[in-house]
């Protein structure tokens, strides 16, 4: 799990968070062009239900089974994408100085999402906490 979204991420980065996408998402957003609202979209409905099933697995909980994410889920999944977003966005768009370079922070962010997983489907509100799978990793 952790090798799959570290390679995804880091390959994602080098192509959708180069300097020229970065200036292309925040100008069509505060022009209200809709490039950034299509991506959010399709973000969220191609590649989240994918992320969710995968960590859902990862902690022993059940998959999605063509069910959407739940809104908690999108919101942690968000975490970890604005997290690794952030990093481009100091780079490119701010012009300061990021501290690790592109596969470090992607590794130390997947690491800490992924350390974080069983807390986060533990604490969920018992209505929307998924069943159980298998024991925990």
């Amino acid at each position: 799990m952790h090798e799959r979204l570290n390679r995804f991420y880091i390959d994602f980065r080098k192509v959708q968070f180069s300097v020229e996408w970065i200036r292309l998402y925040f100008f069509s957003a505060l022009y209200d062009i809709g490039y950034n609202e299509r991506w959010i979209s399709m973000f969220e409905k191609d590649v989240f239900p994918v992320i969710c099933d995968e960590v859902r697995a990862y902690v022993g909980f059940a998959p999605l089974d063509g069910a959407p994410p739940s809104a908690a889920e999108i919101e942690f999944i968000w975490g970890l994408q604005a997290a690794i977003f952030y990093h481009g966005v100091r780079k490119h768009l701010f012009h300061v100085k990021v501290h690790q370079d592109l596969e470090t922070n992607v590794e130390m962010r997947v690491a800490n999402f992924l350390a974080s997983a069983m807390s986060f489907y533990e604490n969920l509100p018992s209505t929307t906490l998924p069943a159980r799978t298998a024991k925990k990793p």
